[in-house]
């Protein structure tokens, strides 16, 4: 009996390696057993995969556009996080921001930046991107700079000053 895996390549490398046992005990009735069990796992798998993707075009669809945007953000870096780069799916986002924000000039940057922070303001995952973004801002100063600044917050958290 084949151990049902989450992915399509577990199931894949299961059957696999079963295979290739009853072949090397001269079993090739209990070979092809098993490849068709693998083969009918891997049709069920596929019409679950295809049932769900169309229930979630469907939810997306129904959705109210500020919502539909904020469930496929989170969806989005929550399945991001740990895949290659080459799957990551914000892969070609990053590297044509990255290489925008390289031929971009300085007041370019700057623009942008404060419109995307405003903007990101009025999202609803805004906040977990926004604090991202100020340790990655606070991260590029000198370690002058960031304990000046540091020094211009008291214990309750109020920025003293302007500048």
């Amino acid at each position: 009996m084949i151990s049902l895996g989450s992915t399509w390549r577990s199931l894949a490398a299961s059957a696999e390696a079963l295979v290739a046992e009853a072949l090397a005990r001269g079993d090739d009735a209990g070979a092809a057993e098993i490849a068709a069990e693998a083969r009918a796992e891997a049709a069920a798998q596929q019409l679950r995969r295809r049932g769900a993707a169309l229930r979630l075009t469907a939810a997306i669809a129904c959705a109210h556009p500020e919502d539909a945007r904020a469930l496929m953000s989170a969806a989005l870096e929550d399945l991001g996080a740990g895949l290659p780069g080459g799957q990551h799916p914000l892969t070609r986002l990053r590297e044509d921001a990255a290489f925008w924000a390289d031929i971009a000039s300085e007041a370019e940057l700057g623009e942008f930046a404060a419109a995307a922070l405003r903007r990101l303001d009025r999202a609803p995952l805004g906040l977990p991107l926004r604090k991202r973004l100020l340790a990655a801002l606070f991260s590029s100063l000198p370690d002058k700079d960031r304990r000046a600044f540091l020094a211009r917050v008291d214990p309750r958290g109020i920025f003293q000053g302007r500048g």
